[in-house]
């Protein structure tokens, strides 16, 4: 954790991915730190390193949920929260906020911003209609443990009167994930147009279909950031899969599209 500053009023967290570790989000959280300055404190989360992953969600995320109530219990003067989290480090956080609500955090701590980057967000099951994405499923399912199953809707999690998916509970409009979402100022997800092939596009950016797919020219949307070649807002429909709707909660939500056919910085 960052601790050069005395009197910082906003708490910044940020959740590594499946296997990783603090240190594979150094640069993340150095970029955050440097945009927000002195007032804020950045933690790169350590509770869910390496093995710990894989031991799913739910597990992971009331780890992440003491770690956080930790560190926040040592810093008296803040008054805001946000949480950034990288491919499951997002789903991560998005148990975890519920979590977090439920404790009565928020009645503190003013929810900010949340954001997460190429984060699988309705899941990686593929259609078994060809070879490699069966041993996909099958990879995943063997070799990511119970957090693999849950990205690939094949758990069962206890909610209210029955069972679901956790991916499920976690996008319904009655959960208290889903009205800790609602409470954070700015709701941001990043996807990779193209290329990406274990979180693809329409998982990490709520979308039925790709629409970069195809597309001839691909310019960036400001020179600054060469690398994000779409911004737009989510709307209802946007998330609308037929018999249910994933994670919408209000149109403020901002999807930042990036090209990872490009050479990342």
């Amino acid at each position: 954790m960052d601790t050069a500053f005395d009197n910082p009023s906003h708490l910044v967290v940020v959740q590594h991915g499946l296997w990783g570790s603090a240190s594979h989000v150094d640069y993340l959280a150095a970029q955050i730190r440097k945009r927000l300055g002195s007032d804020a404190v950045v933690h790169a989360a350590k509770a869910n390193e390496y093995s710990r992953s894989s031991q799913g969600i739910q597990v992971c995320g009331d780890g992440l949920v003491e770690e956080i109530l930790e560190v926040a219990s040592r810093l008296p003067s803040l008054t805001k929260f946000s949480i950034f989290g990288y491919s499951l480090g997002g789903l991560i956080s998005r148990y975890a906020i519920g979590k977090l609500l439920e404790r009565g955090f928020f009645d503190r701590l003013e929810p900010t911003n949340l954001v997460m980057v190429v984060s699988p967000i309705m899941g990686v099951r593929r259609s078994p209609k060809s070879l490699i994405n069966r041993v996909q499923n099958f990879t995943t399912s063997r070799f990511a443990g119970l957090s693999g199953r849950e990205m690939l809707l094949e758990d069962n999690c206890l909610y209210g009167d029955g069972s679901a998916p956790l991916l499920f509970v976690l996008a319904h409009p009655g959960s208290s994930f889903y009205e800790a979402l609602k409470l954070f100022r700015r709701r941001t997800c990043y996807a990779n147009a193209l290329n990406d092939q274990l979180v693809p596009f329409c998982t990490a950016s709520l979308s039925t279909r790709n629409p970069y797919v195809g597309a001839s020219a691909r310019r960036p949307v400001d020179p600054r950031y060469p690398h994000v070649i779409g911004v737009r807002a989510l709307g209802l429909s946007d998330s609308d899969l037929g018999s249910g709707r994933i994670w919408a909660p209000s149109a403020s939500r901002r999807l930042h599209v990036a090209d990872s056919s490009s050479s990342a910085g």
